[in-house]
């Protein structure tokens, strides 16, 4: 290879230069994202017949003995300042929050001359944002602790938050709010090395924080602040009676005056068991579960409290007594009664995937099948389904198709429970003249068994012998066929049980509901989902009765030959 004057000035020059100094130094200390980066490469007393030197700066991520190669960027000098023996370099890069805190390093190719220097960059933060679990409302009983986090996400350097509560301020030494309160922080490094601020604030609630609202702000740098949703106290001070009743039962602490719209006060636990099929340490639960939907915005025009509601709606169900004489009893005025029914009712029904539901995970059916087999010894059995007639009052269109077999206007209601009484699938929609049969064949139950689900259900002679349904035989020829119908029978029979229990608790079943079909289904739904609750926390009620229905065999029902077969090599494996 041929080399030219210039490049061999070049090589002897480069030899020289391993002895000299060299430095970094940029026009700025830090740098806004995605700004130009200046730096200034000076070497020392470099002869002044220098012209050209190649170079290249190397980006690191600062990591062990900054090895740990990035970005290469390759740059020729243009430029030679030869005042004074001393080279001026320029080199100019864009960079972005991913080079924070990266190491330059501009070395000279062949020689010993290099020199490092830190990259600094700002980034604003993006957003402040209350934690996403946190209502707009959020619901804090008087002497409980509401806490907060706030997130400010996405900057550098970290940001500063700023908590308000009713618009002022909260600082260590403010003591505006006449309360206890501390503040954390803690920083979180993103992989795209901007950091995210994470502060909480646990505030100590008492009658004065009501209806106040509060939110954060966040700033870092000279960067415009970042505010979050505002977040509202609502502070429940009625309810830590209630919990005090349900913690210490009849040990109340003695009060002068009691509040005539709270029976729990003024009532024993046999009283209120009686009159609203519950315990209080129940009712309380109960009220929990649907106060969302039944607290007031406001307190315009005097609404009932949850608590009040709740209970016109328990002793409603309990007795199905005219709405005028639970007005009586609560001091309130009927149509206020009627209102407060259809409120509970439907909050209730919202939660109804939370309280009936059928097993879906292995071990849970499991456990459902063995104490299904430890009754009769009936094998994988999942559930027991049936139907009952809840009575309702003449409807004013469709009127002959509400009328049953038994000559009175109701609502077919189907149910399958497990060997505990609890209700696992509640179908109330249909009039009281459609076959059990039908509302199975049109049920999600249905096809989710025929799809593949595991388990058997146990059914009376009304429904057609499946796979997945078994019912007795019609004409046992043999031992193994009545051992079978004695063994299905008996384990069968909890789902008259459990319809005896229910309408033995909510007597509103047994004399009948006297508004609208759709209504009247919303009813069974809740009483079965209250049901449910009480059987869930050990609050039973009354001895087990059960409900004799005496269906007659369904007309014309079609054989299902498979699963007839599937009956027999039951009957043949376990009760030959």
């Amino acid at each position: 290879m041929k080399l030219n004057k210039k490049t061999i000035m070049c090589l002897c020059l480069l030899s020289l230069l391993k002895t000299f100094g060299m430095k970094l130094e940029v026009d700025k200390n830090t740098l806004q994202e995605y700004s130009m980066l200046t730096i200034n490469c000076t070497i020392d007393k470099a002869p002044s017949y220098v012209i050209l030197i190649q170079s290249q700066a190397v980006i690191t991520n600062g990591g062990e003995n900054n090895c740990d190669v990035e970005i290469y960027v390759t740059s020729i000098l243009s430029h030679c300042d030869c005042v004074s023996d001393i080279l001026v370099l320029c080199v100019s890069k864009r960079l972005n929050r991913k080079n924070h805190g990266d190491v330059l390093e501009y070395r000279v190719f062949g020689t010993e001359i290099k020199a490092f220097i830190r990259i600094n960059i700002t980034v604003p933060v993006e957003y402040a944002k209350i934690q996403e679990d946190t209502p707009d409302r959020l619901i804090v009983d008087e002497g409980n602790t509401a806490f907060l986090v706030c997130q400010a996400l996405y900057g550098i350097p970290a940001a500063n938050i700023t908590w308000f509560v009713d618009n002022k301020i909260l600082s260590q030494t403010d003591n505006s709010l006449s309360t206890s309160y501390n503040i954390s922080e803690r920083i979180k490094e993103e992989p795209d090395r901007t950091l995210t601020v994470i502060s909480s604030l646990t505030l100590k609630v008492n009658r004065s924080h009501n209806k106040l609202s509060s939110y954060c702000t966040a700033s870092n740098v000279n960067y415009e602040n970042k505010t979050s949703r505002m977040i509202q106290l609502n502070v429940r001070y009625r309810f830590q009676r209630l919990q005090r009743i349900a913690m210490y039962g009849q040990q109340r602490v003695p009060r002068v005056f009691k509040d005539r719209a709270n029976p729990l006060e003024r009532l024993s636990r046999v009283e209120v068991r009686e009159r609203y099929r519950f315990y209080p340490e129940t009712i309380v639960m109960i009220v929990g579960v649907v106060f969302n939907e039944l607290d007031a915005v406001t307190r315009r025009s005097l609404p009932l409290p949850p608590l009040l509601s709740v209970l016109v709606t328990l002793q409603f169900f309990a007795t199905g007594a005219h709405h005028l004489l639970i007005a009586e009893i609560h001091g309130i005025s009927r149509p206020s009664v009627g209102r407060a029914i259809d409120r509970v009712t439907n909050a209730l029904c919202r939660h109804i995937n939370r309280f009936i539901s059928m097993p879906v995970d292995d071990a849970e059916i499991r456990i459902k099948k063995k104490e299904f087999y430890s009754i009769a010894g009936f094998p994988n059995v999942l559930g027991c389904i049936d139907c009952t007639h809840v009575r309702i009052r003449a409807p004013t269109h469709n009127e002959a198709d509400f009328v049953n077999r038994k000559g009175f206007h109701s609502v077919n209601v189907q149910m399958v429970c497990d060997a505990r009484f609890i209700i696992m699938d509640v179908v109330a929609k249909w009039p009281g003249s459609v076959h059990d049969s039908r509302i199975f064949r049109e049920s999600r139950l249905c096809a989710q068994l025929e799809n593949g689900m595991d388990g058997v259900l146990l059914g009376d002679s009304g429904y057609a012998c499946k796979k997945y349904l078994m019912t007795p035989y019609l004409n046992p020829q043999t031992q193994t066929q009545e051992r079978f119908n004695r063994s299905l029978c008996k384990t069968r029979v909890i789902i008259e049980q459990t319809f005896g229990v229910l309408k033995r608790r909510f007597a509103v079943m047994s004399y009948g509901i006297r508004t609208s079909e759709m209504k009247a289904c919303r009813t069974t739904m809740a009483c079965a989902i209250l049901h449910n609750i009480g059987i869930n926390r050990g609050d039973s009620f009354g001895r087990f009765v059960v409900e004799s229905d005496n269906h007659p065999d369904a007309p014309n029902q079609p054989v299902d030959v498979a699963g007839n077969a599937f009956r027999d090599f039951v009957s043949t494996t376990y009760f030959s």
